[in-house]
């Protein structure tokens, strides 16, 4: 009968501390998914000033300067895009680990039985794992930097085309070289994730 007891007692206490674990854990997931907010944010409210600016200040210049001001806002958000994905992934990835703990808890409380009420688990079903979602994240940040790519091309074709070759048009080539590798890179990369997915 004592043993019992003592068993009940040890159920009760494991599954209280459980369930403490499973609150903070829930709440680091919550403080990481703000922190990746934060950063989306931070590359969307960059993006709209940064975009309004140059074409404020573009119309008002003549048309080589115009076409150096796309030119530098283009580089100038190439290579601000893969810095921010960066950092989303680096917390994606922390959060991913507080994801698992989470789903672990869930199944050590029993919460993925018949009833199905763990909500980590259910989550992570509907959101296609680990896989989907690191590809998100990186076309949020990549197909705004192909139209960059796009729009710093035009740039520099244009720039050939009305004003002629000089040091500037050498500049833009050499900063469309080094951008359209960072494109090329990060494509590949997230074709490996797009794979891997469909694996």
């Amino acid at each position: 009968m004592m043993n019992q007891c003592n068993d009940s007692e040890d159920l009760t206490l494991n599954a209280d501390l459980l369930m403490k674990n499973l609150d903070i854990t829930r709440r680091t997931i919550e403080a990481l998914d703000r922190s990746i907010i934060g950063i989306r944010q931070l590359f969307f409210v960059l993006l709209s000033i940064t975009i309004a600016g140059a074409s404020n200040a573009a119309v008002r210049v003549d048309l080589q300067v115009g076409l150096i001001i796309i030119a530098a806002v283009a580089i100038f958000l190439i290579t601000l895009s893969p810095l921010l994905w960066d950092l989303d992934v680096h917390y994606h990835t922390y959060l991913r680990g507080a994801v698992r703990t989470a789903e672990s808890i869930e199944r050590l409380l029993g919460f993925n039985g018949n009833a199905r009420i763990g909500v980590t688990i259910n989550l992570e079903k509907i959101r296609g794992g680990d896989e989907k979602g690191f590809l998100i994240p990186g076309k949020i940040y990549f197909y705004p930097s192909v139209l960059f790519y796009v729009a710093l091309v035009t740039a520099v074709v244009s720039y050939v085309a009305f004003i002629g070759y000089d040091v500037f048009y050498l500049v833009g080539l050499i900063c469309m070289c080094y951008t359209g590798v960072i494109i090329a890179g990060w494509y590949i990369q997230l074709r490996r994730q797009f794979k891997k997915t469909n694996n």
